[in-house]
């Protein structure tokens, strides 16, 4: 029987990180990371994770997990997930699954389909398509060949793209067709909140956060993993400001416009993940921060507190059933 999963999902620089650890210390719990670049052991920094002392304080788990030379997926995630949450004694209270991933958070609560594997050949086919093709054009034969997948992703997202269009030529069915079956998730029990600030402050919050790293040892981060001369096919690579930093030390921009253009890359970034938390994540609670708002504030704690103690309670009436979302605990 897995234990009570509490998601605290939402954009990057939301504040998702201290809200879920104000609230793990509340209840006892632990916290697990469902954010895809803060798996990798080589970026601390770059990819936002937890403080040190934050990280003592109460048990995080899946933050600097992998090697970046080594490729994280949907499936290995879900599988140290379940591994988690399903082994008597690893876990005391609920476990608080926190992070912007939006594919690892829809396997999690909707399951992963079993798709057929994609043989080396066609795998092989479809990169080289890509570096032939570049982005856009590579994009544009998606959209021809498997517009519902295309139209689900985003044009520069070189991992998924390559990933859709493999699966495509292997079995001839879309990934949406696949991902759509009905398949048994981890989470049985699960409440999920989306912090939604608003545009104009989580921009703010984007480019200074993004200072705040240059100022605490990003270029010095980001050329340590430079200095590793990794295949730029690795989806570790795709740490926000790594592609920019890395130009930089090529010598095709200068500082100025790595830091701007990494920030301008972060605010993309954050309006696509609202626009996915806003449609994709319609059971979690929207929790919209206004004015300044920080998720932080003790009456945004205190609220959030009183629903996680009352999904507690009926998870525990009904400990023989297994429902995906219990209902009415969003209003």
């Amino acid at each position: 029987m897995t234990v009570p999963i509490i998601i605290i999902a939402g954009p990057t620089a939301a504040g998702k990180s201290a809200l879920a650890l104000a609230l793990a210390e509340r209840f006892n719990g632990c916290i697990i990371n469902a954010d895809s670049m803060q798996v990798y052991q080589e970026s601390h920094i770059l990819s936002a994770r937890p403080s040190a002392k934050n990280l003592l304080s109460i048990p995080h788990l899946l933050y600097g997990h992998l090697p970046i030379n080594q490729a994280c997926s949907v499936g290995l995630w879900l599988r140290w997930v379940n591994d988690i949450v399903t082994t008597p004694k690893k876990t005391k209270g609920p476990v608080f699954i926190v992070g912007g991933t939006g594919l690892y958070l829809h396997a999690l609560t909707k399951g992963l389909a079993i798709i057929p594997p994609v043989p080396d050949t066609i795998q092989k086919e479809t990169l080289l398509l890509w570096e032939q093709l570049g982005p856009d054009g590579f994009y544009h034969k998606l959209q021809q060949i498997d517009s519902a997948m295309a139209n689900r992703l985003h044009p520069n997202d070189r991992q998924r793209l390559v990933r859709a269009l493999s699966v495509y030529l292997a079995t001839g069915r879309s990934l949406s067709d696949w991902w759509d079956k009905p398949h048994h998730p981890i989470a049985q029990k699960w409440l999920g909140f989306s912090l939604l600030p608003e545009r104009e402050q989580l921009y703010k919050a984007c480019d200074q956060r993004f200072l705040q790293m240059m100022h605490h040892g990003a270029i010095e981060e980001a050329q340590s993993i430079y200095n590793m001369h990794l295949s730029p096919q690795l989806p570790g690579l795709g740490i926000l400001g790594l592609k920019r930093l890395f130009a930089y030390f090529d010598g095709t921009i200068t500082l100025d416009q790595a830091i701007s253009l990494s920030q301008q890359d972060t605010r993309n970034y954050a309006k696509r993940q609202i626009t996915w938390f806003t449609h994709q994540f319609a059971n979690a609670t929207p929790i919209r921060l206004e004015n300044g708002q920080s998720s932080s504030e003790l009456a945004i704690i205190t609220m959030i507190s009183e629903k996680i103690k009352l999904f507690l309670d009926r998870v525990g009436l009904v400990q023989g059933a297994s429902p995906q979302y219990l209902p009415g605990l969003d209003g």
